[in-house]
């Protein structure tokens, strides 16, 4: 049996969020790859988690393989004010690889920066813009024991003008696609990478070229053993500010044409790829519309298209970042 990849699409809140994403990983710790570590169960999860995966435990066809290198992931709603106030408009996402002996945190050296995934702008800097803890949040995700791709969404409904401050922001966690013939990449492959509302601030932590996990791709370890460095994104694109008439797919083909995600680092070069998502021109694709790939055949794959608004990503430090991702959902 290969590897089962799940498609989930849900609505939370901000007073919720961590809770609800916690539990969508770990399907509330009910046969799930993924794994609740702190705290002890999903009832008692309120503003900070941390979940664990194997992922490279079974082979693409489910079967056992002995190799149980084990990576977490820590979400938490962090407190920004004097009087223990909660960050409304995102979560941070922290990547590691030990946890320290308590089990709520990272070992020492043994983790990357905390990246700000964010589903809406700041409200404090927006005149008539407020929500507190009730504003809804979408989610659509798809997962397996490697990877989950996210996107999520605040409720537009009470956005002011210009209309723009409610995001649809992308993130991938996990471990990514090694090429076929390449050596094998076990010990450093976990990835993160988010979509943020504001600039990240960069960190000497682990040398100049330390991960923010927004602006690039943070790997657990480089080939030689760095840890927590910046890795960027490669596809194929066209130039973002040629003249196009672009209504539709492709006059020649009636399909739309989307690319594979290489991840790529300064020095040791192209190491893998992104998995179970795609990414490609948005202007003809409105969001969640469904494309279908290889319709009718055994191999029929069926994706979901996103817009991603966010103003801070990965993909904005890309060849062409006015292109948009579409999630594989089975």
């Amino acid at each position: 049996m290969a590897l089962e990849l799940r498609w989930i699409e849900g609505v939370t809140t901000v007073r919720e969020f961590v809770k609800a994403l916690t539990t969508t990983i770990t399907l509330g710790q009910d046969s799930s790859y993924w794994e609740l570590v702190y705290p002890s169960s999903i009832s008692a999860v309120t503003n900070k988690s941390i979940v664990s995966t194997k992922p490279f435990s079974l082979n693409n066809e489910g079967q056992p393989t002995g190799k149980d290198t084990e990576f977490y992931l820590m979400i938490e709603r962090p407190v920004i004010g004097e009087e223990g106030e909660l960050a409304l408009n995102y979560v941070e996402l922290t990547i590691g690889d030990k946890l320290n002996e308590s089990s709520d945190g990272f070992a020492e050296e043994h983790y990357g920066e905390s990246a700000r995934y964010a589903w809406y702008r700041d409200f404090k800097d927006i005149e008539g813009l407020y929500y507190g803890e009730w504003l809804p949040i979408k989610y659509f995700m798809n997962i397996d024991i490697k990877t989950f791709n996210l996107v999520i969404q605040g409720d537009p409904s009470i956005d002011v003008r210009p209309y723009h401050n409610a995001l649809f922001s992308y993130a991938n966690v996990g471990a990514i696609e090694s090429y076929e013939g390449g050596d094998e990449d076990i010990r450093g492959n976990f990835g993160l990478t988010v979509g943020s509302d504001i600039a990240p601030k960069r960190s000497m932590r682990f040398g100049a070229n330390t991960g923010t996990g927004v602006l690039d791709v943070i790997m657990a370890y480089s080939r030689a053993g760095a840890p927590y460095q910046a890795h960027d994104i490669k596809f194929k694109a066209d130039n973002p500010y040629k003249d196009k008439y672009f209504i539709g797919p492709s006059e020649w083909t009636h399909k739309f044409h989307f690319d594979e995600i290489t991840v790529i680092h300064k020095y040791d070069r192209e190491r893998g790829k992104l998995r179970n998502v795609l990414i490609g021109d948005r202007s003809a694709l409105e969001n969640n519309a469904e494309l279908i790939y290889m319709k009718g055949t055994d191999e029929e794959t069926v994706y979901k298209s996103y817009q991603i608004s966010a103003p801070y990503t990965a993909i904005e430090e890309s060849a062409n970042p006015l292109y948009g991702v579409i999630l594989r959902k089975s």
